[in-house]
């Protein structure tokens, strides 16, 4: 009895690997084969996709390879194309966890997850809103988020990009100085900013805006002696840092971006009035507060008092908050943040290391952090 002849499936990536692969060209194409270095394929509603990557030696034939398949897959009735890319792809596949590039992942997340002026974010991710354009314009900002955040973040990348405009920045870390005076804490930002001036004007020292600095820093030193000075003596430091700020700017043709992290580690009832001495500090000049805190832990303005920064008239707010109630966004944002780990471990998708579900949870369990998601992640491994 005669056997029935048996017709494989018709299979669009088989017909991909024979046509450009090792063994040969597909046999409707008729041209020699090119050895594939990575083929990827991805999958869309409409139509499929083969990504092809080659050496550059073998481009041009692989071109004419896929465009022999695409007629191929056209008379199949099967929707898609080849898509030839000339070198190495991005990364290698991981194939377990085992692999010691999802160790070096781990530890990385185990090592930078925190971000500080000495220790910057592996690599910043700007977020969806743009507020790294923020921090670098000429307006006062409160930039609050919960812890993790990216506050830190958010403000060292700031400063990095001022910086290489040809502006000058200092940066001081309030928790350092929480337990001191408010006197003590706006005497500190004065001596910093005197500092930041001084070390501009250092190819300079005998100029008048350079004295001026030298006066402002010896003043706050002045005040930074005494045990527990009154709020007074700082308040006497106004006149001499507001002038010494103007004529910098003038002369210098540079602005001064003043950096507080941490705000919130000041004592409550003190905040209003540090806020308010540092923007009196800086009224009339092209010196800028951007100031990080935790929101439901700082007090910015006290309108009883009429003291600090109010919001909208004196100073504009950044929120970092990422919620779950947008959870497409918080997903594409914080995957983000986490494939730059995966990056520079040489890992090419996350998906050799957390499954799709895996990463929903993930998103799911750090609400929205980004400092908890590398944290959750870790300590799922």
């Amino acid at each position: 009895m005669e056997r029935p002849l048996v017709v494989p499936p018709f299979d669009p990536a088989d017909q991909v690997t024979a046509g450009v692969g090792p063994g040969g060209p597909a046999a409707p194409v008729g041209a020699d084969g090119v050895d594939i270095q990575d083929l990827e394929t991805r999958t869309y509603p409409d139509e499929t996709i083969f990504v092809v990557y080659v050496a550059p030696r073998d481009f041009r034939a692989a071109v004419q390879l896929g465009n022999g398949l695409d007629s191929v897959f056209s008379s199949q009735g099967f929707t898609g194309f080849v898509s030839v890319r000339e070198g190495q792809p991005p990364k290698s596949k991981t194939s377990d966890l085992m692999d010691a590039r999802v160790e070096e992942m781990m530890n990385l997340l185990v090592a930078r997850s925190r971000a500080s002026e000495m220790h910057p974010s592996l690599s910043y991710v700007p977020d969806i809103a743009g507020n790294i354009s923020a921090v670098q314009s000429q307006r006062h900002h409160l930039v609050f988020g919960r812890r993790g955040a990216g506050k830190t973040a958010l403000l060292v990348e700031g400063k990095r990009l001022i910086e290489a405009a040809g502006h000058s920045a200092t940066w001081l870390n309030l928790q350092v100085y929480r337990w001191e005076e408010p006197a003590s804490v706006f005497a500190q930002i004065a001596k910093e900013i005197a500092e930041a001036m001084l070390r501009v004007l250092a190819s300079e020292p005998a100029t008048e805006v350079a004295a001026g600095a030298e006066m402002l820093r010896g003043k706050a030193d002045h005040v930074l002696a005494s045990e527990a000075p009154p709020l007074d003596d700082a308040r006497k430091l106004l006149p001499e840092a507001n002038r010494a700020l103007r004529r910098f700017c003038l002369d210098s043709d540079r602005r001064l971006y003043v950096f507080l992290d941490d705000f919130h580690y000041v004592r409550r009832n003190a905040q209003p009035q540090i806020l308010d001495l540092a923007h009196g500090m800086t009224r009339d000049t092209d010196v800028w507060l951007k100031v990080a805190a935790i929101r439901n832990l700082t007090r910015w303005y006290s309108p009883t008092e009429h003291l600090g920064l109010q919001t909208v008239h004196d100073a504009d707010t950044i929120d970092l908050d990422i919620t779950l109630s947008d959870p497409a966004r918080a997903k594409a944002f914080l995957e983000t943040v986490l494939q730059r780990f995966a990056d520079q471990a040489g890992l090419r998708s996350l998906l050799g290391v957390f499954h799709k579900r895996a990463l929903d949870r993930l998103v799911l369990a750090s609400g929205g952090v980004p400092r908890e998601l590398p944290d959750v992640g870790c300590s799922s491994y």
